[in-house]
């Protein structure tokens, strides 16, 4: 079974005109080429200081690039992107598209019926696997006219899909690992404290891009000291922002959480030992295999 939410806290940016891709490419840390109909690419946009000041999913058509970014930031990325186009090409557009999520627990892929295998785009939709990781499932966007047909355009004679809340996508990606820009507001992490090495939000063969200095010293160098990590407790966590300690020692921040589940920006040299948050004891989760969690084994 797939399970459908609509993501009615993101908004798209349509960027168009002749210096598109060069014009992104110069100021986020993925490679924005890969980006086609049929392959989203994740990326960050950085403060001067390689701080994760924003990030987005990049989907391209022939003549555009979508922005799929959170709701809360799209006035921010709007703003930013026309400060640094300058002269360039670029035109910039906030667009009335709406963005869904599609995620099964099994992972059976996500067959329409009239292909032969996903990922597949019409003239009424954008439907692309999540690039973090399979897990994820697909990230679709689409017209608001068009949404009453996405399920007929969507089940397979051997899937349903379930419609389910946002709340629930979101509690699927915490149970991932996967974070989202809110959920960082009171910590402002550089982009391996938050991941973006292993969800595949970064590409280090590109050039030069706004922040990137930063990155790819911490990397180097190894001189990532803590990470986003999931967290779980045996009862329901406290408001994000509340500090974890170990021995009555802060070791890291909540960032998230979904009932007894979250996520926390932790120390790495802590993430072994018997951590609380107002003394409710945790329990610190590896990021699953499949997901190259070498900095959490």
């Amino acid at each position: 079974m797939y399970y459908q939410a609509h993501l009615t806290d993101r908004r798209v940016i349509e960027v168009s005109g002749s210096d598109r891709t060069a014009f992104l490419q110069g100021l986020v840390s993925n490679n924005v080429e890969k980006a086609t109909a049929h392959t989203a690419v994740w990326a960050a946009l950085l403060t001067a200081q390689g701080k994760w000041k924003a990030d987005f999913f990049i989907t391209s058509t022939d003549s555009s690039l979508y922005l799929d970014c959170e709701e809360t930031q799209a006035d921010m990325i709007f703003t930013t992107l026309t400060r640094y186009k300058l002269k360039a090409d670029v035109k910039l557009k906030s667009t009335s598209l709406q963005v869904f999520a599609f995620w099964s627990h099994d992972q059976t892929p996500l067959f329409p019926l009239n292909q032969s295998s996903p990922p597949f785009s019409t003239a009424e939709a954008l439907i692309t696997p999540d690039p973090r990781c399979q897990q994820a499932g697909y990230r679709c966007l689409i017209a608001s006219q068009s949404i009453a047909a996405l399920d007929k355009g969507l089940i397979t004679s051997q899937d349903t899909i379930s419609l389910t809340s946002l709340a629930t996508y979101h509690a699927h990606r915490i149970t991932l690992g996967l974070p989202d820009p809110k959920d960082c507001i009171l910590c402002t992490p550089i982009l391996l404290e938050a991941n973006f090495d292993i969800f595949n939000g970064i590409d280090w063969k590109k050039g030069c891009y706004l922040g990137q200095e930063v990155t790819a010293r911490s990397h180097y160098r190894g001189l990532v000291k803590k990470r986003i990590m999931r967290i779980e407790a045996e009862e329901p966590l406290p408001m994000p922002g509340s500090s974890i300690t170990e021995s009555e020692k802060e070791v890291g921040i909540l960032c998230t959480t979904s009932h007894t589940k979250g996520l926390a920006l932790l120390r790495l040299d802590h993430r072994h030992k018997n951590l609380t948050i107002n003394q409710i004891a945790l329990k610190v989760n590896p990021i699953p295999q499949q997901f190259d969690g070498k900095p959490f084994s």
